[in-house]
């Protein structure tokens, strides 16, 4: 995102060796570029993962809803579903019975 050669050099020395820190001219520049990347690499997708995973949620629960509705409303009205429902359940209780 950013080049450090720009704006790193020698300021201080340790134990005769020297350090490469950021110069005093780009302290404020550093701080500015720190937070835009914090919240372009951090911030911004926490809130979108968040937002499609409430709207997932809001999609999954409605579907759920009409479908159960569906199943009940099916069930009632179609005597022949009713009675396939017995029929299998019998054959079920008949193959495990064996």
């Amino acid at each position: 995102m950013y080049s450090s050669l720009i704006i790193l050099g020698v300021t201080q020395y340790y134990e005769d060796l020297p350090f490469c820190m950021t110069l005093t001219r780009y302290v404020h520049f550093m701080n500015i570029v720190g937070n835009v990347d914090a919240v372009i690499t951090m911030i911004i997708p926490f809130f979108i993962i968040v937002i499609l995973n409430g709207l997932i949620l809001y999609t999954v629960l409605r579907y759920k809803a009409k479908r159960e509705k569906h199943l009940v409303t099916r069930t009632e009205s179609d005597p022949d579903s009713v009675k396939n429902n017995r029929r299998c359940s019998s054959m079920a209780v008949n193959i495990s019975s064996m």
